[in-house]
């Protein structure tokens, strides 16, 4: 692909060419992935995947992974062939170089950089946690004339996978406020908050410590949530889209305030 079709697609998108290329990128590694047969053991989840396969109008920066049921597998192995594929995809890139971040008993985290001269240095990450999908498919991901195949996580449990991180993590990320809606509100999806709690563990947790953090998030959002949204949806929104859902940022976070209290006091 060359850099005058990303400025191309991007004018077509109402998208950045950094956004357009990098989401190129990720379909690339995707790629290389199912050609070495990875998703016979990994499941791709998380915000990329909700916009690659489910609509989710928000760019995504990273690839998020986790194992199937009874599975282990090593990403590092996969190193060479997707630096490869990345650097034979684009004839602009100057380097691509794939690297350890992080490799232990609980995840493998690498990070992709690429440098060249029409645009600024571009970073992919690629993490995979060691814990399991209950729910994914293979599917189709629109990348012609390839079309690779990839497994992905049902949506439903992409979705509980948001709820887990908003009560998890010490802080909030706009990002997830937007997924949740996106999944609950856009989609129509009930939160299987049977499956949140079944996933507490996975995640070293308890369900009981589970639920009290995610109180304490739904807390938070009261608060703050319209700052941590408005912050991160301008980082991941495409202008045209963005202009459209701008009045009603509060809304949102209204609804996923709502979404949280009205499940999870009935568990």
């Amino acid at each position: 692909m060359l850099w005058e079709e990303i400025i191309a697609k991007s004018e077509k998108m109402g998208a950045t060419p950094t956004q357009v290329f990098q989401e190129e990128v990720q379909k690339v590694l995707l790629t290389s992935l199912s050609r070495d047969e990875a998703f016979n053991h990994i499941v791709f989840q998380g915000g990329t995947a909700l916009r690659l396969f489910y609509g989710n109008p928000r760019f995504s920066e990273d690839l998020d992974f986790v194992l199937k049921q009874d599975e282990m597998f090593d990403l590092t192995r996969n190193i060479p062939n997707m630096q490869t594929s990345v650097e034979d995809a684009f004839p602009f890139i100057e380097k691509a170089s794939l690297d350890i971040q992080r490799n232990d008993d609980q995840m493998q985290r690498l990070v992709l950089k690429i440098r060249g001269r029409p645009f600024k240095r571009i970073r992919v990450h690629l993490e995979l946690a060691y814990v399991p999908s209950y729910h994914n498919k293979p599917r189709v991901l629109d990348y012609p004339p390839l079309n690779p195949v990839v497994r992905v996580e049902e949506d439903h449990e992409i979705l509980a996978d948001k709820l887990v991180a908003l009560g998890n993590r010490p802080y909030i990320k706009g990002r997830d406020v937007w997924d949740v809606y996106f999944l609950a509100k856009e989609k129509n999806i009930t939160i299987p908050w049977d499956l949140v709690f079944r996933k507490a563990r996975d995640y070293g947790t308890t369900p009981s410590n589970l639920k009290k953090n995610i109180l304490e998030a739904m807390e938070r959002l009261k608060k703050e949530g319209l700052s941590i949204l408005h912050s991160e949806i301008l980082r991941f929104m495409p202008k045209r889209t963005l202009d459209q859902y701008s009045e009603n940022l509060r809304e949102i976070v209204d609804a996923v305030v709502e979404i949280i209290r009205g499940g999870i006091l009935e568990e």
